[in-house]
């Protein structure tokens, strides 16, 4: 049986479709990789108004919500990395590089980079020596025979790929110019990948696609190439050349070094690889697994938290549309999402993904009695707007490992149970008892119980006094 293929996968997710694509497709062939982390790389676009940081949060929550859709479990994988660009003389560390170092500090790996190099970089520069132990196949630069390199990733982190190309003697080349010949359009992916809930996911991310009205429903999905290329090299046409042709304007090489160049497609690899990425994506089991998430006080269309600066957002109207647009990259329609109190507007429930279960805060209980409600006519009353279900006062949940007692206000527990909390906004998010999972904690999103236990853990067997000041 062939070996499997050590594999880091560094892209910028949320950027456009054919990086989505190109994750599942990798994701798909577990017999092929053995994907060790998902490192999130930076960007900017013109038609996403976000800084860096907050491509990168939605790359995450892109990347975490696919493997969701694909039943796949070990979304710790996913890292974010740089929120600058090395030009720009961003050089911390992240999560990303820090994880690129330790796995290239143990055996050999191969990064797959479809964005910029940024993360690889930094991962080189603060510990030189894993460069012996990398294998870089990265999506960038045009045709060589261009004067000038016009392609994103290459253009948007010059000084990282100066860093990559002088360091890493295991490079390959994959041009945006062999890559754009992937081409798919709105018809062949309705026809051709709606068999399952993976195809018909990435069906519908094409469709959403900024791009549809300018494309006519014809995309090119770049990224799957170099996926494509590391499941069978027999599909390209490579060549090798010398690092200082690739070296344009920055300084050259005194020693000769040679990369790998794809400069084409073999004849009928298109096909061949499109029927490869169809029949992996569509033979994936999807079977549902429901997460549980918890939150509270999103307060949907309260102006109070805008002019008391509980949130950093301009308008209602941002604020709803951030909650809204990162729940729904969190959680899946199946997931079970347990909201400790001050829902906000009732009506956005609807545009919520998940079972939402309400336990009544502060708010929700002056709504009641100025209508003169009995807790049972205000249960039926949300039920019928759109929530799974409604607790007056407190629920508990066990899992393999804690009780954990819900609230809305924090309140004291016994020894062996942990309380989930909300209502207090300020810099309070852990207590004796537990833990504070009012959005404002949480990058404005539900949290997963996975990671509510590993801060439990944090917080009964590591925290000292100091941490609940």
């Amino acid at each position: 049986m062939k070996k499997k293929i050590k594999l880091i996968i560094d892209s910028d997710v949320s950027n456009e479709v054919d990086d989505v694509f190109a994750l599942a497709y990798a994701l798909s062939r577990q017999d092929v990789f053995d994907i060790k982390l998902i490192s999130v790389s930076p960007f900017t676009a013109s038609y996403k108004r976000n800084s860096i940081h907050d491509n990168n949060i939605d790359s995450k929550f892109e990347a975490k919500r696919l493997m969701r859709t694909m039943g796949l479990k070990n979304t710790d994988i996913v890292k974010n990395g740089s929120i600058d660009f090395l030009s720009n003389d961003y050089t911390e560390i992240t999560d990303a590089s820090n994880e690129i170092i330790k796995l290239a500090s143990k055996e050999k790996i191969t990064i797959l980079c479809i964005g910029t190099l940024t993360n690889v970089a930094i991962a080189l520069i603060t510990k030189p020596e894993i460069s012996k132990n990398l294998k870089i196949i990265f999506l960038g630069t045009q045709n060589l025979l261009h004067e000038n390199f016009t392609d994103a990733n290459y253009l948007k982190d010059k000084k990282a790929f100066e860093v990559v190309i002088k360091n890493v003697e295991d490079l390959t080349i994959f041009p945006s110019s062999v890559a754009k010949q992937f081409v798919t359009s709105i018809y062949e992916a309705k026809n051709h990948l709606c068999q399952n809930k993976l195809g018909k996911y990435l069906y519908k991310k094409l469709n959403d696609s900024v791009f549809k009205i300018q494309n006519r429903g014809i995309y090119t999905i770049y990224d799957i190439g170099p996926v494509a290329y590391l499941i069978n090299k027999n599909w390209f046409c490579t060549t090798k050349i010398n690092t200082n042709e690739l070296l344009k304007e920055q300084e050259k090489l005194d020693r000769v070094k040679v990369v790998n160049y794809i400069f084409d497609l073999q004849k009928q690899a298109n096909y061949e690889i499109w029927k490869d990425f169809i029949n992996s994506i569509t033979s994936v089991e999807t079977k549902s697994q429901k997460d549980i998430f918890f939150t509270s006080d999103t307060h949907f269309s309260s102006n109070r938290v805008i002019k008391l600066h509980l949130v950093p957002f301009e308008s209602v109207e941002q604020m709803n549309y951030e909650l809204v647009k990162r729940w729904n990259s969190t959680v899946a329609k199946d997931d079970i999402v347990y909201h400790l109190g001050d829902f906000g507007e009732y009506d956005y429930v609807k545009k919520l993904n998940g079972h939402i279960i309400l336990i009544l805060g502060n708010y929700e209980i002056a709504d009641m009695r100025k209508n003169k409600l009995t807790f049972k006519e205000f249960k039926d009353k949300l039920k019928k707007i759109g929530f799974y279900d409604v607790i007056e006062k407190s629920s508990k949940i066990k899992t393999d490992k804690y009780e954990i007692y819900l609230t809305h206000k924090p309140v004291d527990c016994k020894s062996n149970m942990i309380n989930l909390f909300g209502h207090v906004h300020t810099l309070k998010p852990i207590n004796k008892s537990g833990l504070n999972v009012a959005t404002t904690y949480f990058n404005f999103c539900p949290v997963s119980l996975k990671e509510i236990e590993n801060k439990i853990n944090f917080i009964k067997n590591f925290a000292d006094e100091n941490v609940f000041v």
